[in-house]
């Protein structure tokens, strides 16, 4: 149980010396189907975690062969989810957009909301990386009535309204959500887009830094390139030179 709820990005090697070596190390024959299943299940855990993501596809198939056996559907989700999440990290968004929306869909027919929570926050991000607000903002409504408790789609919907909405419907609902905010990165990132409304650039600049410092901490590589991209676009009227200035940096992060 440890093993399956254990965030990955600072205990991948743990997990790796416990399950891998094991694997590597002992015969599978005889074992469990529900234990073998769960094993190629977190090998794949461990490989996404290093970002070898083909590898990682390829024993969360073999989970996924292994969770029919025993008709697992919920554990059959969740192992679809992490290969899409795979797509995501190599940057085929077509392929992830794709897989999240069959995931969900067939996670509503069984009414698994947890399962259904995890593709609507996914693709919220998704479509608001793609600058696609409309489905950004459909599917933010889906993870919160499927109960979501990831705080970064606030700073999405925030963001999405500042873009396509008037400026005083914009500032109450900027007040609401960094009023009732809990979370440090989200709020950075909320009072960074106050500071957009207002035209504050030495806010800008101060806010920046600490949405930056707070999702690189959290090794969150494509939330500090949406930082960016907020403030490169609003610049690019306003300073042009910071444009300049900053776009070295934006460019070595998407590489």
């Amino acid at each position: 149980m440890w093993s399956f709820a254990t965030d990955l990005t600072y205990n991948y090697k743990t997990l790796e010396e416990i399950v891998l070596k094991s694997y590597q190390r002992y015969s599978l024959v005889g074992l469990n189907d529900d234990i073998l299943a769960m094993l190629y299940y977190q090998i794949g855990r461990i490989y996404e975690s290093k970002h070898d993501n083909f590898e990682a596809i390829n024993f969360y198939n073999k989970s996924i062969e292994v969770f029919r056996n025993s008709n697992n559907i919920q554990r059959i989700i969740q192992a679809k989810i992490s290969i899409a999440g795979c797509y995501f990290d190599l940057k085929d968004y077509d392929k992830a957009e794709i897989e999240y929306l069959r995931i969900f869909e067939e996670s509503s027919k069984y009414g698994f909301k947890r399962r259904m929570s995890a593709c609507a926050n996914n693709l919220a991000f998704l479509y608001f990386l793609k600058r696609d607000f409309e489905n950004s903002l459909k599917f933010i409504e889906q993870a919160r009535l499927n109960g979501t408790i990831v705080p970064n789609i606030n700073y999405y919907q925030a963001y999405i309204h500042f873009k396509i909405n008037d400026l005083c419907t914009t500032r109450k609902e900027l007040k609401y959500l960094i009023d009732n905010e809990v979370d440090i990165s989200t709020l950075h990132s909320l009072k960074l887009i106050q500071s957009f409304i207002n035209k504050n650039d030495k806010n800008v600049e101060h806010y920046m830094d600490l949405a930056i410092k707070d999702f690189k901490k959290l090794n969150s590589n494509l939330d500090v390139q949406l930082i960016y991209e907020m403030v490169l676009d609003y610049y690019k009227d306003r300073n042009p030179q910071r444009v300049k200035e900053l776009l070295p940096e934006y460019i070595k992060l998407i590489r």
